[in-house]
Protein backbone atom coordinates (compact mmCIF):
# COMPACT_ATOMS: atom_id res chain seq x y z
CA UNK A 1 0.00 0.00 0.00
CA UNK A 2 1.22 3.51 -0.79
CA UNK A 3 1.80 5.70 2.24
CA UNK A 4 -0.08 8.79 1.15
CA UNK A 5 -1.96 10.32 4.06
CA UNK A 6 -2.20 14.01 4.77
CA UNK A 7 -3.69 15.55 7.88
CA UNK A 8 -5.27 18.98 7.45
CA UNK A 9 -5.87 19.39 11.21
CA UNK A 10 -2.46 21.04 11.78
CA UNK A 11 -2.04 22.48 8.30
CA UNK A 12 -2.08 26.06 9.57
CA UNK A 13 0.22 25.46 12.54
CA UNK A 14 3.80 26.65 12.36
CA UNK A 15 6.15 23.69 12.69
CA UNK A 16 8.34 23.71 15.77
CA UNK A 17 11.29 22.28 13.81
CA UNK A 18 12.21 21.73 10.18
CA UNK A 19 15.01 19.33 9.25
CA UNK A 20 16.45 18.11 5.96
CA UNK A 21 17.85 14.58 6.10
CA UNK A 22 21.60 14.43 5.39
CA UNK A 23 23.52 11.65 3.72
CA UNK A 24 24.96 10.28 6.98
CA UNK A 25 21.45 10.06 8.49
CA UNK A 26 19.92 7.91 5.76
CA UNK A 27 18.28 4.72 6.99
CA UNK A 28 17.61 5.86 10.55
CA UNK A 29 14.12 5.36 11.97
CA UNK A 30 12.43 8.72 12.15
CA UNK A 31 11.86 8.55 15.92
CA UNK A 32 15.60 7.95 16.41
CA UNK A 33 16.46 10.65 13.83
CA UNK A 34 14.39 13.21 15.76
CA UNK A 35 15.73 12.07 19.13
CA UNK A 36 19.27 12.71 17.83
CA UNK A 37 18.23 16.16 16.61
CA UNK A 38 16.26 17.15 19.72
CA UNK A 39 17.96 15.40 22.60
CA UNK A 40 15.86 16.90 25.43
CA UNK A 41 12.91 14.68 24.46
CA UNK A 42 12.85 10.89 24.46
CA UNK A 43 12.62 8.66 21.41
CA UNK A 44 9.29 7.40 22.76
CA UNK A 45 7.98 10.98 22.72
CA UNK A 46 8.76 11.32 19.01
CA UNK A 47 7.13 7.95 18.37
CA UNK A 48 4.04 9.32 20.09
CA UNK A 49 4.17 12.42 17.90
CA UNK A 50 4.16 10.16 14.84
CA UNK A 51 1.19 8.25 16.24
CA UNK A 52 -0.57 11.58 16.80
CA UNK A 53 0.25 12.57 13.19
CA UNK A 54 2.33 15.56 14.27
CA UNK A 55 5.37 14.63 12.17
CA UNK A 56 5.44 15.11 8.41
CA UNK A 57 7.89 13.82 5.83
CA UNK A 58 7.67 15.72 2.55
CA UNK A 59 4.20 16.93 3.55
CA UNK A 60 2.76 13.57 4.58
CA UNK A 61 2.14 12.07 8.01
CA UNK A 62 4.46 9.19 8.72
CA UNK A 63 4.81 6.09 10.84
CA UNK A 64 7.45 6.02 13.55
CA UNK A 65 9.05 3.03 11.81
CA UNK A 66 9.71 5.09 8.65
CA UNK A 67 13.40 5.14 7.72
CA UNK A 68 14.47 8.54 6.48
CA UNK A 69 16.01 9.17 3.07
CA UNK A 70 18.53 11.79 2.00
CA UNK A 71 16.89 15.10 1.12
CA UNK A 72 13.55 14.42 2.84
CA UNK A 73 11.99 17.42 4.57
CA UNK A 74 10.86 16.62 8.10
CA UNK A 75 8.44 18.93 9.92
CA UNK A 76 7.80 18.49 13.65
CA UNK A 77 4.79 19.96 15.45
CA UNK A 78 5.70 19.67 19.13
CA UNK A 79 3.05 19.44 21.85
CA UNK A 80 3.25 21.77 24.80
CA UNK A 81 3.86 21.10 28.50
CA UNK A 82 5.35 17.67 27.99
CA UNK A 83 6.70 16.04 31.18
CA UNK A 84 10.31 14.89 30.98
CA UNK A 85 9.68 11.73 33.00
CA UNK A 86 6.74 9.59 34.03
CA UNK A 87 5.92 9.71 37.74
CA UNK A 88 4.51 6.93 39.95
CA UNK A 89 0.91 7.56 41.01
CA UNK A 90 -1.24 5.68 43.50
CA UNK A 91 -3.93 4.20 41.26
CA UNK A 92 -6.18 1.29 42.14
CA UNK A 93 -5.09 -1.60 39.92
CA UNK A 94 -7.15 -4.77 39.83
CA UNK A 95 -4.31 -7.28 39.47
CA UNK A 96 -5.40 -10.65 38.07
CA UNK A 97 -1.94 -12.16 37.49
CA UNK A 98 1.54 -11.37 38.76
CA UNK A 99 4.92 -13.06 38.98
CA UNK A 100 8.47 -11.73 39.20
CA UNK A 101 8.49 -10.59 35.57
CA UNK A 102 5.00 -9.88 34.30
CA UNK A 103 1.77 -8.42 35.60
CA UNK A 104 -1.78 -8.29 34.25
CA UNK A 105 -4.73 -6.22 35.36
CA UNK A 106 -8.42 -6.16 34.58
CA UNK A 107 -8.52 -2.69 33.03
CA UNK A 108 -11.69 -0.75 33.79
CA UNK A 109 -13.33 1.26 31.02
CA UNK A 110 -12.07 4.84 31.04
CA UNK A 111 -8.48 4.04 32.03
CA UNK A 112 -5.78 5.26 29.62
CA UNK A 113 -2.89 2.82 29.15
CA UNK A 114 0.13 5.16 28.98
CA UNK A 115 0.98 8.88 28.91
CA UNK A 116 0.41 10.64 25.59
CA UNK A 117 -0.74 14.08 24.43
CA UNK A 118 -3.92 14.88 26.37
CA UNK A 119 -3.25 12.28 29.08
CA UNK A 120 0.15 12.83 30.70
CA UNK A 121 -0.84 11.37 34.07
CA UNK A 122 -3.41 9.13 35.74
CA UNK A 123 -2.61 6.27 33.36
CA UNK A 124 -2.03 2.58 33.94
CA UNK A 125 1.72 3.14 33.40
CA UNK A 126 1.76 5.66 36.26
CA UNK A 127 0.00 3.15 38.50
CA UNK A 128 2.33 0.35 37.44
CA UNK A 129 5.40 2.36 38.46
CA UNK A 130 3.85 2.98 41.85
CA UNK A 131 3.19 -0.75 42.28
CA UNK A 132 6.76 -1.80 41.46
CA UNK A 133 9.48 -1.98 44.09
CA UNK A 134 12.35 0.51 44.21
CA UNK A 135 14.79 -1.67 42.27
CA UNK A 136 12.25 -2.28 39.54
CA UNK A 137 11.50 1.45 39.27
CA UNK A 138 15.22 2.18 39.01
CA UNK A 139 15.45 -0.17 36.03
CA UNK A 140 12.87 1.93 34.21
CA UNK A 141 14.42 5.28 35.20
CA UNK A 142 17.64 4.22 33.47
CA UNK A 143 15.64 3.62 30.28
CA UNK A 144 14.05 7.12 30.22
CA UNK A 145 10.94 5.34 28.96
CA UNK A 146 7.56 7.12 28.98
CA UNK A 147 5.84 3.75 28.51
CA UNK A 148 7.37 1.58 31.24
CA UNK A 149 6.09 -1.97 31.07
CA UNK A 150 3.69 -1.37 28.19
CA UNK A 151 3.61 -4.15 25.60
CA UNK A 152 0.18 -3.62 24.02
CA UNK A 153 -2.74 -1.22 24.22
CA UNK A 154 -6.49 -1.34 24.81
CA UNK A 155 -8.76 1.53 23.81
CA UNK A 156 -9.78 3.85 26.63
CA UNK A 157 -13.42 2.72 26.57
CA UNK A 158 -12.57 -0.99 26.37
CA UNK A 159 -12.28 -3.14 29.50
CA UNK A 160 -10.35 -6.34 30.10
CA UNK A 161 -6.94 -8.03 30.27
CA UNK A 162 -3.99 -5.66 30.04
CA UNK A 163 -0.57 -7.32 30.17
CA UNK A 164 2.62 -5.52 31.26
CA UNK A 165 6.29 -6.26 31.85
CA UNK A 166 8.01 -5.51 35.15
CA UNK A 167 11.44 -4.94 33.62
CA UNK A 168 12.85 -3.74 30.28
CA UNK A 169 14.14 -7.17 29.23
CA UNK A 170 10.70 -8.76 29.52
CA UNK A 171 9.12 -5.73 27.84
CA UNK A 172 11.21 -6.40 24.73
CA UNK A 173 10.38 -10.11 24.79
CA UNK A 174 6.63 -9.59 25.20
CA UNK A 175 6.55 -6.81 22.59
CA UNK A 176 8.24 -9.14 20.14
CA UNK A 177 5.69 -11.86 20.93
CA UNK A 178 2.84 -9.47 20.11
CA UNK A 179 4.59 -8.47 16.88
CA UNK A 180 5.09 -12.12 15.94
CA UNK A 181 1.42 -12.82 16.77
CA UNK A 182 2.30 -15.61 19.17
CA UNK A 183 -0.13 -14.27 21.79
CA UNK A 184 -3.75 -15.35 21.30
CA UNK A 185 -6.20 -12.50 21.96
CA UNK A 186 -9.89 -13.15 22.61
CA UNK A 187 -12.53 -10.45 23.05
CA UNK A 188 -16.20 -10.49 23.97
CA UNK A 189 -18.55 -7.89 22.52
CA UNK A 190 -22.20 -6.99 22.02
CA UNK A 191 -23.20 -5.92 18.54
CA UNK A 192 -26.31 -4.91 16.64
CA UNK A 193 -27.70 -7.56 14.32
CA UNK A 194 -26.40 -11.07 13.75
CA UNK A 195 -22.89 -11.42 12.29
CA UNK A 196 -23.11 -15.24 12.53
CA UNK A 197 -19.67 -16.87 12.31
CA UNK A 198 -17.38 -14.87 10.07
CA UNK A 199 -13.80 -14.33 9.10
CA UNK A 200 -13.29 -10.64 8.39
CA UNK A 201 -10.12 -9.99 6.43
CA UNK A 202 -10.26 -6.32 5.43
CA UNK A 203 -7.36 -3.84 5.53
CA UNK A 204 -7.67 -0.87 7.89
CA UNK A 205 -6.42 2.67 7.29
CA UNK A 206 -6.87 6.21 8.56
CA UNK A 207 -10.18 7.92 7.75
CA UNK A 208 -9.59 10.57 5.04
CA UNK A 209 -11.28 13.42 6.94
CA UNK A 210 -11.73 12.36 10.58
CA UNK A 211 -8.18 11.85 11.84
CA UNK A 212 -9.35 10.21 15.09
CA UNK A 213 -11.11 7.48 13.16
CA UNK A 214 -10.01 4.39 11.24
CA UNK A 215 -11.82 2.87 8.28
CA UNK A 216 -11.99 -0.41 6.37
CA UNK A 217 -10.24 -0.07 3.02
CA UNK A 218 -11.63 -1.88 0.00
CA UNK A 219 -9.17 -3.90 -2.05
CA UNK A 220 -9.92 -1.72 -5.09
CA UNK A 221 -8.29 1.25 -3.32
CA UNK A 222 -4.58 0.29 -3.48
CA UNK A 223 -3.56 3.95 -3.41
CA UNK A 224 -4.86 4.37 0.17
CA UNK A 225 -2.42 3.65 2.98
CA UNK A 226 -3.68 0.70 5.01
CA UNK A 227 -2.56 -2.46 6.81
CA UNK A 228 -3.95 -5.97 6.60
CA UNK A 229 -6.28 -6.94 9.45
CA UNK A 230 -7.89 -10.28 10.30
CA UNK A 231 -10.67 -10.98 12.83
CA UNK A 232 -12.47 -14.27 13.53
CA UNK A 233 -16.02 -13.70 14.78
CA UNK A 234 -18.17 -16.32 16.51
CA UNK A 235 -21.75 -15.53 17.44
CA UNK A 236 -22.49 -16.95 20.90
CA UNK A 237 -26.13 -15.80 21.09
CA UNK A 238 -28.64 -13.71 19.11
CA UNK A 239 -31.98 -12.60 20.53
CA UNK A 240 -33.47 -11.06 17.40
CA UNK A 241 -31.86 -7.67 17.83
CA UNK A 242 -28.48 -7.96 19.51
CA UNK A 243 -25.72 -10.55 19.50
CA UNK A 244 -23.11 -11.62 22.03
CA UNK A 245 -19.98 -12.39 20.07
CA UNK A 246 -16.51 -13.76 20.66
CA UNK A 247 -13.76 -12.23 18.50
CA UNK A 248 -10.25 -13.56 18.09
CA UNK A 249 -7.95 -11.05 16.43
CA UNK A 250 -4.90 -12.25 14.54
CA UNK A 251 -3.56 -8.76 13.86
CA UNK A 252 -3.76 -5.86 16.30
CA UNK A 253 -4.68 -2.74 14.32
CA UNK A 254 -6.03 0.44 15.88
CA UNK A 255 -9.77 0.02 16.63
CA UNK A 256 -9.68 -3.27 14.66
CA UNK A 257 -12.75 -5.01 16.08
CA UNK A 258 -14.81 -1.82 16.11
CA UNK A 259 -13.93 -1.04 12.47
CA UNK A 260 -14.46 -4.61 11.25
CA UNK A 261 -17.85 -4.93 12.95
CA UNK A 262 -18.95 -1.59 11.48
CA UNK A 263 -17.78 -2.75 8.04
CA UNK A 264 -19.78 -5.96 8.58
CA UNK A 265 -22.89 -3.83 9.25
CA UNK A 266 -23.13 -5.27 12.78
CA UNK A 267 -21.53 -2.48 14.83
CA UNK A 268 -20.57 -2.67 18.50
CA UNK A 269 -23.30 -1.04 20.59
CA UNK A 270 -22.41 1.99 22.67
CA UNK A 271 -19.62 2.94 20.25
CA UNK A 272 -19.98 6.66 19.52
CA UNK A 273 -17.30 6.56 16.82
CA UNK A 274 -18.30 3.47 14.83
CA UNK A 275 -21.68 2.44 16.19
CA UNK A 276 -25.31 2.81 15.16
CA UNK A 277 -26.84 6.10 16.36
CA UNK A 278 -30.23 4.58 17.13
CA UNK A 279 -28.76 1.81 19.28
CA UNK A 280 -26.38 4.24 20.95
CA UNK A 281 -29.29 6.47 22.00
CA UNK A 282 -31.01 3.44 23.56
CA UNK A 283 -27.79 2.56 25.38
CA UNK A 284 -27.40 6.11 26.74
CA UNK A 285 -30.86 5.85 28.28
CA UNK A 286 -29.51 2.82 30.18
CA UNK A 287 -26.36 4.69 31.23
CA UNK A 288 -24.12 2.96 28.67
CA UNK A 289 -21.73 5.46 27.11
CA UNK A 290 -18.87 3.22 25.97
CA UNK A 291 -18.37 0.46 23.42
CA UNK A 292 -19.54 -2.91 24.73
CA UNK A 293 -16.15 -4.49 24.06
CA UNK A 294 -14.08 -6.50 26.54
CA UNK A 295 -10.61 -8.04 26.25
CA UNK A 296 -11.50 -11.36 27.83
CA UNK A 297 -8.41 -13.55 27.48
CA UNK A 298 -4.74 -13.73 26.55
CA UNK A 299 -2.95 -17.04 25.94
CA UNK A 300 0.81 -17.24 25.50
CA UNK A 301 3.97 -19.09 26.36
CA UNK A 302 5.66 -17.35 29.29
CA UNK A 303 8.71 -15.46 27.93
CA UNK A 304 11.05 -16.91 30.58
CA UNK A 305 9.63 -20.23 31.73
CA UNK A 306 7.85 -21.23 28.48
CA UNK A 307 4.89 -22.35 30.62
CA UNK A 308 1.61 -22.00 28.76
CA UNK A 309 -0.15 -19.11 30.46
CA UNK A 310 -3.82 -18.17 30.22
CA UNK A 311 -5.14 -14.93 31.75
CA UNK A 312 -8.82 -14.02 31.79
CA UNK A 313 -10.77 -11.01 33.03
CA UNK A 314 -14.48 -11.43 33.85
CA UNK A 315 -16.98 -9.03 32.34
CA UNK A 316 -17.61 -5.74 34.15
CA UNK A 317 -21.13 -5.27 35.49
CA UNK A 318 -22.38 -2.87 32.80
CA UNK A 319 -21.64 -5.36 30.04
CA UNK A 320 -22.53 -8.50 32.01
CA UNK A 321 -26.07 -7.28 32.59
CA UNK A 322 -26.69 -6.77 28.88
CA UNK A 323 -25.10 -10.12 28.04
CA UNK A 324 -27.54 -11.82 30.43
CA UNK A 325 -30.51 -10.01 28.89
CA UNK A 326 -29.52 -11.38 25.46
CA UNK A 327 -28.17 -14.77 26.56
CA UNK A 328 -29.92 -15.83 29.82
CA UNK A 329 -28.06 -19.15 30.09
CA UNK A 330 -24.63 -17.56 29.66
CA UNK A 331 -23.68 -17.72 33.38
CA UNK A 332 -24.34 -21.47 33.31
CA UNK A 333 -22.60 -22.17 30.00
CA UNK A 334 -19.69 -19.73 30.42
CA UNK A 335 -19.21 -19.13 34.17
CA UNK A 336 -15.71 -17.63 33.69
CA UNK A 337 -17.30 -14.67 31.95
CA UNK A 338 -18.98 -13.81 35.26
CA UNK A 339 -16.48 -14.76 37.97
CA UNK A 340 -16.52 -11.34 39.61
CA UNK A 341 -20.30 -11.10 39.72
CA UNK A 342 -20.71 -14.67 40.93
CA UNK A 343 -18.12 -14.52 43.71
CA UNK A 344 -19.53 -16.35 46.74
CA UNK A 345 -22.77 -16.96 44.86
CA UNK A 346 -23.67 -20.57 44.11
CA UNK A 347 -26.63 -19.73 41.86
CA UNK A 348 -25.92 -20.30 38.20
CA UNK A 349 -27.80 -20.24 34.93
CA UNK A 350 -31.05 -18.53 34.10
CA UNK A 351 -31.88 -17.67 37.72
CA UNK A 352 -28.67 -15.67 37.99
CA UNK A 353 -29.38 -13.93 34.69
CA UNK A 354 -32.82 -13.01 35.93
CA UNK A 355 -31.43 -11.56 39.15
CA UNK A 356 -28.89 -9.48 37.24
CA UNK A 357 -31.59 -8.22 34.90
CA UNK A 358 -33.87 -7.38 37.81
CA UNK A 359 -31.04 -5.44 39.44
CA UNK A 360 -30.66 -3.44 36.23
CA UNK A 361 -34.42 -2.98 35.90
CA UNK A 362 -34.43 -4.86 32.58
CA UNK A 363 -36.71 -7.18 30.71
CA UNK A 364 -35.78 -9.02 27.53
CA UNK A 365 -37.98 -6.64 25.55
CA UNK A 366 -36.49 -3.51 27.10
CA UNK A 367 -33.83 -3.21 24.43
CA UNK A 368 -36.30 -2.75 21.55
Amino acid sequence: MIEDEYDESIEEETPTFHFVVGETEMGERIDKFLNNKISDQSRTYFGDLCDEERVRVDGRVTRKAHRVLKGENVLVFMTQNVPETIMPEKIDLKIIYEDSDILAISKPPGMVVHPAPGNWNGTFANGLLNHLNENERNDWSKENNMRPGIVHRIDKGTSGVLLAAKNPIIQKKLSQMFQERSIEKTYLAICAGNPRDAQISVPIGRHPTNRQKMVAIDKDQPEVRSRNALSHVKTMAFDGGLSVIEVKIVTGRTHQIRVHMQHNKTPIIGDSLYGNNDWNRRMLKRGIDRPMLHAFQLKFSHPLTSIETEITAPLPNDMAKIVCSIFPSAPYKFPTWFDDIMANDESFGVSKSESLMKEAGLELTDWY
